[in-house]
C-alpha cells in the first residue's frame, strides 16, 4: 500500500515539476488587420534563452504573401524576441508566423533534475498567428478640408502604398473614407448698374450671384 501511495505521489510530483517547467506566448503583435507593420514583438511568459548569447537562434518563423522588405530577428532580452522589417510592410501583404519546429525554450532554472536533463522546457499554448496590412489607405486628401473648391473640383488621393490590380480590387480600403470642404460663400459673376448704363455719383449696382446669399 505505502509503494503504491509512494508511485502515486513520484507521479503528482513529475506532473507538477513538468507544469512547472512549461512556458508559453502570452503576447504577440500585430494580429489581424493593421495598416502599419514594422516589427513584429513575441513575448513568453518566462526566460526561454540564455539572454547574452550571439548564437541565439530565431524562435519564429514568418511567411508572408506579397512584396515584402527583408527583415531579421533579434532577442530584446530573455524572454521577448523582435523581428525588424527594414521598411513597413505594404498594402495587401499577408504574414503567417509559426514557432519553428526545431526551436525549443531552455529549461527554467527551478525545474526539476529530470527537465533540465532533458534539454528544453515544454511550449505550450499558441504557436502560431497571423496579420494582415489590408487594402490601400488614404493618408492625404487634396484640397483637404476647409479650402474652397470649384464646382467640377477634381480630388487627389494620396494613398499609403500602390493601388495595384491585387490590392485595390480588395473590399478593404482603409483609414479615411469620408471628408469635407466648403465652396466658401457665393461669388460675384456681373455686375450691372440700377437704373440704367450711366453711372451716377452715388450709383447702386445689382450683383449677380452663382446662388442664394444666405445667412451663415
Amino acid at each position: 500500500m505505502k509503494s503504491v501511495i509512494g508511485a502515486l505521489a513520484g507521479g503528482v510530483l513529475a506532473l507538477a515539476s513538468g507544469a512547472a517547467g512549461a512556458v508559453a506566448i502570452v503576447a504577440a503583435t500585430p494580429q489581424g488587420e493593421v495598416a502599419q507593420v514594422r516589427q513584429v514583438t513575441v513575448r513568453f511568459s518566462d526566460a526561454v534563452v540564455a539572454f547574452g548569447d550571439p548564437r541565439l537562434p530565431d524562435p519564429i518563423a514568418i511567411v508572408c504573401q506579397g512584396s515584402v522588405p527583408v527583415g531579421s530577428g533579434r532577442w530584446a532580452n530573455d524572454r521577448v524576441w523582435l523581428y525588424d522589417f527594414r521598411e513597413p510592410l505594404g498594402p495587401g501583404t499577408t504574414c503567417r508566423a509559426t514557432v519553428r519546429s526545431d526551436w525549443k525554450p531552455a529549461p527554467k532554472p527551478s525545474a526539476s533534475a529530470s527537465a533540465v536533463a532533458g534539454g528544453a522546457a515544454a511550449l505550450t499554448g499558441t504557436t502560431r498567428f497571423s496579420f494582415s496590412t489590408g487594402g490601400p489607405a488614404v493618408v492625404a486628401i487634396q484640397p483637404g478640408g476647409g479650402n474652397e473648391i470649384e464646382e467640377d473640383q477634381h480630388f487627389l488621393l494620396r494613398l499609403n502604398g500602390p493601388a495595384v490590380e491585387t490590392t485595390a480590387a480588395a473590399p478593404a480600403l482603409t483609414g479615411t473614407t469620408a471628408f469635407s470642404f466648403s465652396t466658401g460663400g457665393p461669388a460675384v459673376v456681373a455686375i450691372q448698374p440700377a437704373g440704367g448704363d450711366d453711372i451716377e455719383e452715388d450709383q447702386h449696382f445689382l450683383l449677380r450671384l452663382n446662388g442664394p446669399a444666405v445667412e451663415p
